[in-house]
């Protein structure tokens, strides 16, 4: 369930996420474990609730930037014209800046973890 909420979460609309998360629960949980049902509403609130908890919201942030980062290692911040390969600076400075950034939040992480 974990997995269908992370994989979807904020690429479908809430109502599509909730459909999903009640089908899985009521065909591969409350089917074999006879738990009692689980309303739409209540799924929503428990997902809702759970987004915005600082875990969640740091996770999130730190996937954000990777994926931005990636993007910008893959889009190149080298181009080659002929033989002559140029530096597109303003690229390299995002993508450093977004390294310093995404590192500075999983320190803090890991220094609230180890408290």
């Amino acid at each position: 369930m974990v997995g269908i909420i992370q994989s979807t979460y904020g690429t479908t609309d809430n109502q599509t996420l909730v459909n999903m998360v009640h089908e899985f629960y009521c065909n591969e949980i409350q089917r074999y474990y006879n738990y009692p049902d689980w309303s739409e509403r209540s799924i929503w609130e428990h997902i809702h609730m759970h987004m915005q908890s600082e875990h969640v919201q740091t996770s999130e942030a730190i996937q954000t930037m990777t994926m931005a980062m990636e993007h910008l290692r893959n889009a190149g911040m080298c181009t080659r014209d002929g033989e002559r390969v140029s530096l597109d600076h303003k690229a390299t400075r995002l993508y450093l800046e977004l390294v310093k950034s995404r590192d500075a939040i999983i320190n803090s992480k890991f220094k609230r973890k180890s408290v």
